[in-house]
């Protein structure tokens, strides 16, 4: 028997990203469906009980935009087909947007044990410069209330190296990060802006600032 993780997509989307290159259209209740069904059927194809899966991560897009019938739907169908290891570490990303108390008790008790919450940025002007449809309050009220559910393994997504930003204001942002108990941080670089020696110069700086200030605050 050998372990494999399995990676599910979900391509859907409130908004378009410009910074995103995955695979994702705008959401359309009827093409949901339409794909789950076709998830479904894609994952009976590739049914080996040979495997066993230890890890599971739903990405996207925006996972967090399905329902509970649909999520359940996708859950029931990995384990009618493959067999899951007992300990399986099981993610689920989420915008802060869509985290509710209700969809993360679901979640939790559907066998989730893992989120990854895309954040990007507690400064306002950074979150304005993404054009997410969060603010800085909403991401801390889901973090917290991911904490008070009984999540302990979550990831959160920065990007770093916004025209917007400075070591001044990625400071503010592992100042706000410390007050949380967060296993693991993801840190992106943002590509989709000018080139030039200016952008490689500021690339430089703000990803070594992050990559020292992460590691003084624990992180490897």
């Amino acid at each position: 028997m050998e372990n494999i993780g399995l990676y599910i997509h979900i391509p859907f989307c409130k908004r378009k990203c410009f910074y995103c290159h995955f695979v994702k259209q705008n959401y359309d209740s009827d093409i949901v469906e339409k794909y789950i069904k076709a998830l479904s059927k894609e994952l009976q194809l590739h049914a080996n009980r040979d495997y066993i899966i230890d890890s599971n991560y739903m990405g996207g897009g925006s996972p967090s935009l399905l329902n509970e019938k649909q999520i359940s739907h996708i859950f029931e169908t990995v384990h009618s087909f493959f067999k899951v290891n007992d300990s399986i570490e099981c993610t689920f990303e989420m915008n802060p947007e869509d985290i509710t108390a209700s969809k993360l008790h679901f979640l939790k008790e559907a066998g989730t044990n893992r989120l990854s919450i895309g954040t990007q940025s507690f400064i306002p002007q950074d979150l304005e410069y993404l054009k997410r449809t969060h603010s800085v309050h909403q991401s801390l009220n889901a973090i917290e209330l991911a904490l008070n559910i009984g999540f302990n393994n979550i990831n959160i997504d920065f990007i770093i190296s916004l025209p917007t930003q400075t070591t001044s204001t990625l400071s503010e942002n592992f100042s706000i990060l410390k007050q949380f108990n967060i296993s693991h941080v993801s840190a992106y670089i943002l590509e989709e802006v000018e080139d030039g020696e200016s952008k490689d110069i500021r690339d430089n700086q703000l990803y070594y600032y992050t990559h020292n200030a992460l590691e003084e605050m624990g992180y490897h």
